[in-house]
């Protein structure tokens, strides 16, 4: 009969051949581009199929399974496992990653994980078989990935889920609206979501989130801590190469057709002061050697920071390249001005706080789908500049290096901001507890 609902298994029927379709269609370019980056698919792990050390970290052992995508969403969430660790040390905790340096980041900034492995594919009999062998007490997905068949799974076997640090961005919230009959049911077994803002709030009951089972929690970025402050400057400078009197611009993050404006705003303002040294920390690291062709085109020496060995001597303007993971935040604590990108271009940006969170004037580009309520309370709190091009790089960046008070000033102003917006870990933990308690 024309107009008659889909019943919610035919829709999922239909959503699991057109995923397998997807799959089948993006498969060639996903190998090439892990043969690339020499990453490798882990296809046994994506199958639901864990390696043997794995499932003998979890077996007899009370698990909690935490699913962060991928670097900012682990990033995002090493506070909250911190916590949880310190207050419940017999819960075991499974974090799984989309990404292999996500999978890197859980090892190399989340001790509190017992385990880690690659997210399943959301399909049903995969979804089965890895609950089986990780049978955990609860569910975290760190923000925002819904996998319907997961969660179906999830809820068929009695185990509750969470949205924690759940963010909905307009464009996504229209994505998921306009698949609601399939959505809508899979979030009926979540039994609690941790919204960052109203907003978020406001989206997730509009794509068939339970509005009593919401509560605004805060953004868990707020309480990332900076425990690498105790490191001598002088040990993070000489492993960047850095002269006693030089002084760095520090670009995260950033990705294709943010570099060259960063680069070429930067040989200007060495024009004005020759002891600046620009650091660039590109997103993905498989594109180092295009980033460092570049910059060698533009006239600047690129040096890889894993090569770097004491001070770098001669007049060139140098660009370290950090080509490793899991340094970044700290090396914000020596820039006297920083860039994170995901901004020039129209990526959505990546992490405005871990600058603030060290007292550093934060300059972004004009795309911040995916950090807006940030990057709206760093301009409200005086502590961001929003720039559009490689003019505006040079004349806001140019200002911030020729006056000190007003990077102290700025750098000042993040931190008060910072402070006031945390506790997001306290009101996550009040959400969970029920649930992880002996």
């Amino acid at each position: 009969m024309v107009g008659a609902p889909i019943e919610p298994t035919v829709i999922r029927r239909l959503y699991t051949a057109a995923l397998g379709v997807g799959l089948a269609v993006a498969a060639p370019a996903y190998l090439a581009k892990a043969a690339r980056r020499g990453t490798g698919v882990a296809l046994r792990e994506r199958l639901g199929r864990l390696p043997d050390s794995v499932v003998a970290a979890l077996r007899g052992r009370r698990a909690v399974w935490v699913h962060a995508v991928s670097v900012g969403e682990v990033t995002a969430a090493a506070p909250l496992l911190r916590e949880i660790k310190a207050r419940h040390p017999t819960l075991c905790l499974f974090v799984t990653t989309v990404t292999a340096t996500g999978r890197q980041t859980v090892i190399e900034r989340v001790p509190q994980a017992d385990a880690t492995a690659y997210f399943p594919l959301d399909f049903p009999r995969v979804a089965e078989r890895v609950l089986r062998l990780v049978e955990p007490r609860a569910f975290l997905c760190v923000e925002t990935e819904l996998w319907p068949n997961f969660l179906f799974a999830l809820a068929r076997r009695g185990i509750p889920a969470f949205l924690v640090n759940a963010r909905l961005t307009e464009r996504s919230a229209r994505r998921y609206a306009w698949a609601r009959r399939l959505f809508q049911p899979a979030l009926a077994g979540v039994v609690g979501f941790g919204a960052q803002t109203a907003a978020d709030a406001e989206r997730l009951a509009a794509i068939g989130a339970d509005p009593g089972r919401i509560v605004i929690t805060g953004n868990l970025k707020f309480d990332q801590g900076t425990e690498d402050a105790d490191m001598p400057s002088a040990a993070r400078r000489a492993g960047l190469g850095l002269g006693p009197e030089e002084r760095l611009w520090v670009a995260g993050s950033t990705h294709p057709g943010e570099e060259t404006h960063l680069v070429r705003a930067y040989l200007r303002l060495r024009q004005r002061d020759p002891r600046l040294v620009l650091l660039l920390a590109p997103r993905h690291l498989d594109r180092l050697d295009k980033v460092e062709a570049m910059v060698r085109e533009e006239g600047a020496e690129p040096v890889r920071r894993s090569a770097s060995a004491g001070p770098v001597l001669g007049s060139t303007p140098r660009v370290v390249l950090l080509d490793t993971l899991g340094e970044l935040a700290s090396l914000y604590a020596e820039a006297e001005v920083a860039f994170v990108g995901g901004t020039l271009a129209p990526v959505g940006g990546h992490n405005l706080l871990e600058p603030a969170a060290r007292g550093k004037p934060v300059v972004f580009g004009p795309h911040t789908h995916k950090c807006e309520e940030i990057a709206r309370t760093l301009l409200a709190a005086g502590a961001g500049v929003r720039v559009d091009s490689t003019k505006a790089l040079v004349d806001h960046v140019g200002r911030l290096l020729a006056d000190g008070a007003l990077r102290a000033r700025m750098g000042r102003q993040g931190l008060e901001m910072v402070a006031r917006n945390r506790g997001a870990v306290e009101r996550t933990l009040a959400l969970l507890h029920p649930w992880l308690v002996e």
